[in-house]
């Protein structure tokens, strides 16, 4: 009655808005988080766990989607109410109303970004993470592919979840891709082995241009994750992947800074030289935290808060937070905005570690590039070896908790790697040869080099 009769229509949308209150959802959350920990102690054995986890975040995604339904026909009710020409007084009262259902539907949506957040650590569990980054991009280009469509009203869900159960008591793990914001190829996800196994399923034999691009799509993909390296793929005539050495994360180091924020309501973690872990949690003093603590941060910061990044769903492809915080307390505490942790990475410091290997590193700070790396007298117009470190790199450390290792052996790899092969004359550079060399030149470094071209 409620979703027909006017009379009643706001009181069950201001209902349904504030089930989006994220207090009103700590149980869940914390629930969630039990069970994502009893699976990742146990991801083979406790498929069971695995069913129970899809089971929950199913009812959870449904139960926001219908409640963001109710939302979103109750603003259309009251624009259209708002068309008829109503009084001054009236027209404001109904904008006022538009402008709180709104915020209501913001909220269920980013409800639903964090539900798939917990959806997300379970592909994780199982895979490489830096093979389930290429679940997240289309195959045409490096562009983050649509995201997961509605459960609510989805046709074809019964199915889906049919054949990932089926997998899942015959002791094959897997999990519906529309429950996560990173899975966004095929429908249910195969987990076993390092790579990612994606497969559509579709409950018709009917063909059109859609199923078409859907199956190239995933045979590209399977192609690219069985051979280690596609053609045509992204845009890049050949692509290859490398496994490159990782040394462990200091997850370790940020989960004892937020246990001991819980005393002093800040502290501070520092890893390593040039990388520094603060947790503030609500009421804090900031004037207490003091100048000599901000100058151990480093002579040029890069600051990467946290909170900002999931309020902004910013945190896709990399390793889940929902993963990377140890306690539930404390992830509940983060997703509230009760605890605030920033993660800071001195520019400086990452030249010193490749300043000590003779090797010049130019902090950059462009969109795509943060860093670049050459030997001294090296020269691109030359032909000479010279290595960028991408932004998606650098925001690994801040956002994965990775060691600057994994920073500089990339590049030392790459760059000893390229000086084995022969270098290409003029006339043998592509378009998109030329196109990276001119975008080289525009880079400019924003901060002195701490070496010479004469390696001093």
């Amino acid at each position: 009655m409620a979703l027909t009769n006017p009379k009643f229509a706001p009181q069950r949308a201001s209902k349904e808005a504030a089930q989006f209150d994220l207090k009103r959802k700590r149980r869940s959350f914390k629930s969630l988080k039990a069970l994502l920990e009893k699976l990742r102690s146990d991801p083979f054995g406790g498929v069971s766990i695995l069913l129970r986890v899809q089971n929950q975040l199913t009812r959870h995604i449904l139960r926001t989607e219908k409640g963001l339904k109710i939302l979103k026909d109750e603003r259309l009710r009251v624009l259209r109410l708002r068309k008829i020409r109503p009084s001054r007084e009236r027209s404001e009262t109904l904008k006022k109303r538009v402008t709180r259902l709104e915020q209501g539907i913001e909220q269920g949506k980013h409800l639903l970004w964090i539900w798939r957040c917990f959806g997300d650590a379970i592909p994780f569990i199982y895979h490489d993470k830096h093979a389930l980054k290429h679940m997240l991009y289309s195959v045409e280009d490096y562009s983050v592919k649509q995201s997961a469509g509605a459960l609510f009203g989805n046709r074809g869900r019964r199915l889906e979840t049919k054949i990932m159960q089926t997998l899942c008591k015959k002791g094959i793990p897997a999990m519906l891709c529309d429950l996560t914001n990173t899975l966004r190829h095929g429908d249910v996800c195969v987990m076993v082995g390092a790579d990612p196994f994606p497969i559509e399923v579709k409950s018709s034999t009917n063909r059109n241009a859609r199923t078409v691009r859907q199956a190239g799509n995933l045979s590209s993909l399977h192609a690219f994750f069985s051979e280690d390296g596609a053609r045509n793929f992204r845009g890049v005539e050949r692509v290859e992947r490398r496994e490159t050495p990782m040394a462990e994360t200091h997850a370790a180091d940020l989960n004892r800074c937020l246990d001991d924020s819980r005393q002093t309501l800040w502290a501070t973690a520092r890893p390593e030289d040039g990388v520094t872990y603060l947790a503030l949690r609500r009421g804090a003093d900031f004037g207490r935290i003091g100048i000599g603590e901000a100058e151990k941060i480093g002579e040029y910061p890069t600051v990467l808060e946290w909170n900002q990044a999931i309020e902004s769903e910013r945190w896709m492809p990399y390793y889940p937070f929902t993963l990377t915080v140890d306690r539930a307390s404390d992830l509940v505490a983060l997703l509230e905005g009760r605890l605030v942790v920033i993660v800071t990475l001195d520019a400086h410091a990452v030249m010193r570690r490749f300043a000590d290997l003779r090797l010049i590193a130019e902090f950059v700070s462009d969109e795509q590039i943060e860093f670049t790396v050459r030997r001294p007298g090296a020269s691109i117009d030359r032909g000479d070896a010279a290595c960028g470190i991408s932004t998606h790199l650098v925001r690994r450390v801040q956002f994965e908790c990775e060691p600057i290792a994994n920073l500089v052996n990339s590049a030392v790899n790459f760059i000893e790697e390229l000086e084995t092969c022969e270098p290409l004359e003029p006339g043998e550079f592509s378009e998109q040869d030329v196109q990276m060399l001119a975008a080289w030149r525009r880079l400019k470094p924003v901060i002195p080099s701490l070496l010479t071209d004469d390696g001093d």
